[in-house]
């Protein structure tokens, strides 16, 4: 899944997690360091979720949960087992319908967050000058 993606579901799913904490979390568990141990199910096993790839390291609920933790605290975890589990259902969306079906379930889930959050701006953007033109301020 890319990164983007991991990071509008982690914000959905938690806003008040800091984006920076997200990004910095996905980015340790999507880049493979030599501390890592490599995939074993012994580290615990996220179902559905292949480990090929980038994913032969951190891609375990162990490790990845060892990187939210040292990362960002109590705070990370949600972010590391959300990112496990939106990479297994990925790959879940692959075996049903092959890659061009998850690519497109991917796609259609950020336009519709994208649209959501071109929403959200804008009535912040209204609301705001609304305000300035009922209090009669200009510009």
């Amino acid at each position: 899944m890319r990164r983007k993606t991991h990071e509008r579901i982690i914000k959905e799913l938690y806003p008040d997690i800091n984006p920076k904490l997200v990004e910095l979390i996905n980015s340790i568990i999507d880049t493979p360091k030599s501390w890592m141990p490599p995939y074993s199910p012994v580290l615990g096993q996220v179902p559905g979720l292949s480990h090929r790839g980038h994913r032969k390291y951190g891609h375990d609920l162990l490790t990845a949960v060892f990187i939210a933790l040292v990362t960002g605290g109590p705070k990370g975890i949600p972010v590391a087992v959300t990112h496990l589990l939106t990479d297994a259902a990925r790959d879940q969306l692959v075996e049903a319908g092959g890659p061009d079906a998850a690519d497109i379930a991917e796609a259609v889930f950020n336009y519709i967050v994208a649209q959501k959050e071109k929403r959200r701006k804008g009535r912040k953007r209204r609301s705001h000058s609304s305000r300035k033109n009922r209090l009669g301020d200009s510009g």
